[in-house]
């Protein structure tokens, strides 16, 4: 799943609880899968 930088980010970090999930800053791509240590 890819999402936008902005009010999605949110959902973003929230929907990769359970999946990785790639986030597209400008041109740089973050993935952010190691959230779920919380």
């Amino acid at each position: 799943m890819k999402c936008v930088t902005g009010k999605s980010l949110k959902k973003c970090i929230f929907t990769c609880k359970f999946k990785g999930i790639e986030c597209k800053i400008g041109q740089k791509t973050f993935k952010i899968c190691k959230i779920s240590d919380r």
